[in-house]
């Protein structure tokens, strides 16, 4: 029984999260529990007395954190919505390019909370500037895609303490520090470089393509090709998600073989923290990066690595310091879940799929893709009402291809001379590959059955 104790107490937290968040419990409701306390007491093994109490007390705890963590979360400016106000903040983010505008996440200084301006594309302001906004500030809204599904906008701004917005306002630059944002800041500028790099050395769209592989960003990819890779299921690889991840710190543990073990330790931690910092700090890389630096330290300590109970600890890990994602984050519910699938059904899919070849991966492949659909199909389904018919055909023909990608990807972002004839050679691979992939993805979402609607 102890042996899944962990498990018990991890999901009492996470349910009493998500009562919380419901309204289903708060803190007058404790007197429910007072009978139910004095049942497991009467209990005669104590064992399971025991079990039960801490059971019990996870599920209050779950629900008493999220209240203060809500009660400590609450807006002042929602109060001047529908008014013209000026506020004075900081761009407490990577400005978020679209084709016709940015968006820019704008800490008020005054008032110690987010605020998502929308504005035009010039001009341009960086992570760090200090800015004057002036407009109406608006509260968001829920609304509808295509399909008719409605896209809880509300909650998941609400999960990044963002309760207002500002479309198209006035903003002015008033303070921009050489090294704003500190180390946060010099990773975007690093970031940034590595960026300008590989545009400067690969055509559109194969730049765009190369910079979310490798960095997760999906700037001047277009929503058309965005919408495309949606279409045949392979999104999870232009956003970085932790099949991204994993390729990068095996390349890592690769790479700094030659070090000490202790000095290739402590650098691949460094490494981690620092490109997850740098690509965005999303749900999914947070959970990707924390199993990451577990996986290093039971490798360090030569423990063996329980994959399942490092999931679950980073799942809750960051319920605690955010229980908002659990309900209004699907970057972190599909995460969770696909690893989850990865961890339970993948091993059984593979043991079936006897038949197919090792080589290039195709069998771990179709069995990971396999396990990974069918446990997400429930969510894709709720929140988009479409599946993709094609995603395992297309995951087996460019999955193989991504580390190669990602690796010659990687070699025109740090190509900062301009040597056009040497560049272009250098780059080739990439090109070539990255080449494969779009035509992929073209071919396949230009199936009428593509994807099936419900």
């Amino acid at each position: 029984m102890y042996h899944y104790l962990f498990y018990i107490l991890t999901l009492a937290f996470i349910f009493g999260v998500a009562f919380s968040l419901q309204g289903i419990f708060n803190f007058e409701d404790i007197l429910i529990f007072i009978p139910i306390f004095i049942c497991v007491f009467i209990l005669k093994s104590k064992e399971v007395k025991i079990v039960s109490c801490l059971t019990l007390a996870s599920l209050l705890f779950g629900i008493f954190h999220t209240n203060n963590f809500i009660e400590n979360h609450k807006s002042s400016l929602i109060n001047s919505v529908g008014e013209k106000v000026t506020l004075t903040g900081i761009v407490d983010d990577e400005p978020d390019v679209r084709e016709n505008l940015t968006i820019y996440r704008l800490f008020v200084t005054e008032h110690g909370e987010m605020v998502r301006i929308f504005a035009p594309h010039y001009p341009k302001f960086n992570y760090g500037d200090e800015v004057s906004v002036s407009g109406k500030l608006d509260k968001p809204e829920n609304f509808k895609s295509e399909n008719g599904v409605e896209f809880n906008y509300i909650g998941f701004l609400y999960k990044d303490d963002v309760y207002t917005t500002m479309y198209q306002p006035k903003v002015i630059l008033l303070n921009s520090p050489a090294f704003s944002g500190g180390i946060k800041g010099i990773l975007f500028t690093f970031k940034h470089w590595l960026i300008d790099n590989i545009y400067k050395n690969l055509p559109s769209p194969h730049a765009p393509l190369a910079a979310g592989l490798i960095l997760g960003s999906k700037q001047s990819l277009g929503e058309d090709l965005l919408v495309r890779f949606r279409k045949v299921g392979l999104i999870h690889v232009v956003v970085l998600s932790g099949y991204n991840i994993t390729i990068i710190i095996e390349a890592l543990k690769k790479s700094l073989v030659f070090l000490p073990r202790i000095i290739s330790f402590y650098v691949s931690i460094v490494c981690v923290l620092m490109f997850s910092v740098m690509t965005g700090l999303s749900a999914t890389i947070i959970r990707a990066s924390i199993m990451a630096l577990i996986v290093l330290y039971a490798d360090f300590i030569n423990k063996r690595y329980a994959v399942n109970r490092a999931l679950f600890l980073a799942g809750v890990v960051m319920i605690y310091f955010n229980p908002r994602i659990l309900l209004y984050d699907p970057g972190f519910q599909l995460s969770f879940v696909a690893t989850l699938a990865l961890v339970h059904l993948g091993k059984r899919f593979e043991s079936v799929l006897q038949f197919l070849p090792e080589r290039f991966g195709i069998r771990e492949i179709t069995s990971s893709t396999i396990a990974t659909q069918v446990a997400v199909l429930p969510l894709i389904i709720s929140m988009t009402r479409e599946v993709s018919v094609v995603a395992l055909a297309v995951n087996l023909l460019v999955l193989p291809t991504v580390p190669l990608a990602m690796l010659f990807g990687f070699i025109p972002s740090l190509m900062f001379f301009n040597m056009p004839i040497i560049n272009s050679l250098i780059s080739f691979p990439a090109y070539v590959l990255l080449s494969y992939q779009i035509y992929i993805v073209k071919w396949f979402s230009e199936l009428p059955f593509a994807t099936v609607g419900f």
